[in-house]
């Protein structure tokens, strides 16, 4: 027993030490990050995205911009002085959202795109519809449209699934590659261009009815991480084009209350959806650049 009350002697104050260490450590990374939390929206202030992104006369591109994030968004970069290309399958409540953000700021001009997403999943519907802003200035693009339909895997038609596909993947994937060649023009001329496509928190984790919803998310995430990944290591290229002047962010927001979430579910998880999209945008706002 001696052998062992000395051996217990000697790792007792080792142990304590380690734990009271890694403890440590753990509560000194808790404070960092929650400290960074507070600090970035509570005192962080957005830049300047006009002399950022040289605005003045360029134009914004938007899609889903007739509800929710993508309408606020849009009553956001008018009301600081950018020219809003407004994209979404509802002829008349883009024009309800032109028209608002003519009120907001009567100077900046306004392209409203009639485009559905669903079962639009071939290259020429997406060449076609850049090739309808190809030969404006775009600093901005913001590809939020998406649809979060609700139900187990058992249970959800495959059309649905299909829809989901169209609209939260192959639209998010086809505006990045057909957007980043026209904004890494823009940078030959020194120009800084955003791009930002919009997934949602719940991609981190599982989250019930939502798994199909939160798996393409999660792709979306990946995706914009993955390619913003390879922009900032490619360098300055032979040509003068700069992928250092693509500011390229997924935005992820949680508990935005918007017409994604529809009845009956929207009624079980209200409390959740509580956040307005107006100060999601806010958020959004002080993050870029």
């Amino acid at each position: 027993m001696g052998a062992l009350d000395n051996l217990a002697d000697l790792l007792g104050p080792i142990v304590t030490y380690t734990i009271v260490f890694i403890g440590t450590i753990k509560l000194l990374g808790w404070i960092y990050y929650t400290s960074s939390f507070i600090k970035k929206f509570a005192f962080t202030w957005p830049l300047d995205i006009m002399e950022r992104y040289s605005g003045k006369d360029t134009w914004c591109v938007i899609t889903g911009a007739s509800d929710g994030i993508g309408a606020e968004t849009a009553r956001k970069f008018a009301g600081l002085g950018f020219n809003c290309c407004l994209i979404s399958r509802t002829t008349d409540k883009l024009k309800s959202v032109e028209a608002e953000i003519k009120k907001i700021n009567p100077k900046v001009k306004t392209k409203l795109i009639t485009a559905n997403f669903f079962g639009k999943n071939s290259i020429e519907f997406y060449k076609d519809l850049v090739s309808q802003v190809k030969d404006l200035d775009i600093s901005l693009v913001y590809i939020n449209a998406g649809i979060m339909p609700s139900g187990h895997q058992i249970n959800m038609p495959v059309e649905v699934m299909q829809h989901l596909l169209d609209v939260n993947v192959y639209h998010y994937t086809m505006l990045h590659k057909l957007f980043l060649p026209m904004l890494l023009e823009r940078t030959k001329q020194g120009k800084r261009s955003w791009l930002c496509g919009t997934a949602s928190v719940t991609w981190l984790g599982y989250a019930r009815p939502f798994v199909h919803y939160t798996a393409t998310k999660g792709y979306d995430g990946y995706l914009s991480t993955a390619v913003n990944y390879e922009l900032k290591r490619m360098g300055k290229r032979a040509d003068g084009a700069d992928p250092n002047l693509i500011d390229l962010h997924c935005s992820t927001p949680m508990g935005v209350g918007t017409n994604l979430v529809k009845p009956p579910i929207k009624e079980r998880v209200w409390i959740y959806f509580t956040h307005r999209p107006s100060s999601y945008v806010d958020a959004l706002h002080k993050d870029m650049g």
